[in-house]
């Protein structure tokens, strides 16, 4: 386990407790999410912390069923069309691929690396998810996807036999962070698009 990601989940697990608790609700998880079934899968998410699948070379750590089962639920109630489906599992294909070619790109050239490892690969999720929607669930679905997309791709192409852990700290150390860094970017481009509109009635009734 490493130290940093396992920091990285818990403070932003506490701060995402802090938010909730401050009215934050909405921004983070949309008018719909019950406060009681968040609770609930926290509290799951920490029993479940414990726990692990081994499969051959991969350990499946069982904290990942927890975002896996509100993303297939937010599919179901959300779901309009197949269309819908098939965009969502390519944009979080490509979060994906671009979290593995950004790995790749910084292990041949350390210079590139802009601030650090994980908050670049945290800013370069939360923007392309940004780029391709502005709905609360939209990113709950890309963010658990998309991680999951850039570990089985960094499985598949690894060169060595040892364990490959999926749906640890590693991944958590994202999500986390990233559920609170697009809800935050989210309100703050929708507050600035009120502004925007209430500009412009200004000026229109000026003139």
């Amino acid at each position: 386990m490493n130290n940093l990601d396992a920091y990285v989940t818990y403070m932003s697990l506490i701060v995402l407790l802090i938010l909730l608790a401050t009215g934050w609700k909405k921004e983070l998880f949309g008018e719909a999410a019950s406060p009681l079934w968040i609770i609930i899968s926290i509290f799951t998410w920490l029993l479940l912390s414990v726990m692990q699948l081994t499969l051959g070379d991969i350990v499946i750590e069982l904290q990942l069923v927890v975002p896996w089962i509100w993303s297939l639920v937010l599919l179901k109630v959300r779901w309009k069309h197949t269309e819908q489906l098939i965009q969502l599992v390519v944009i979080s294909l490509l979060i994906g691929c671009l979290l593995l070619l950004y790995q790749h790109v910084v292990r041949l050239e350390p210079k590139l690396i802009f601030m650090n490892l994980l908050l670049d690969r945290l800013i370069l999720t939360v923007v392309t998810m940004l780029v391709f929607s502005r709905k609360r669930y939209v990113h709950f679905i890309l963010l658990t996807w998309g991680l999951i997309a850039y570990e089985a791709a960094s499985y598949a192409l690894k060169a060595s036999s040892e364990m490959t852990i999926m749906g640890g700290y590693s991944y958590f150390s994202i999500w986390m962070p990233g559920i609170i860094l697009v809800s935050a970017a989210g309100a703050i481009v929708e507050q600035l698009r009120k502004w925007t509109v209430l500009l412009q009635h200004k000026f229109e009734k000026r003139e």
